[in-house]
């Protein structure tokens, strides 16, 4: 019985490897691959402290100049935190 169950789980392990082998080729014959797009740099931002940003359309809009804390540009990667820009937290 032993035997028996040994065959049989070397039968089950070559029956998943292939499956996984073959399926993975077919799978990735026609799939395009992801590509990754770095947006380290220097990016502008503007705080949305009044939540008024989506009724405004700002996504429209041009990015207005430094305004201490609320607009500005900062490195990324990289935090708020550590651009050294800390919004008023009510």
């Amino acid at each position: 019985m032993y035997i028996f169950r040994q065959k049989m789980a070397v039968m089950m392990l070559a029956s998943l490897v292939t499956g996984v082998l073959f399926g993975s080729c077919i799978l990735g014959a026609g799939v395009a691959r992801a590509e990754t797009l770095s947006v380290a740099g220097e990016w502008r931002y503007r705080l949305d402290l009044e939540k008024v940003g989506l009724k405004e359309g700002w996504s429209a809009q041009t990015l207005p100049g430094d305004k201490a804390g609320v607009s500005g540009t900062l490195p990324l990667p990289g935090t708020l935190d550590t651009a050294g820009v800390a919004p008023n937290k009510e």
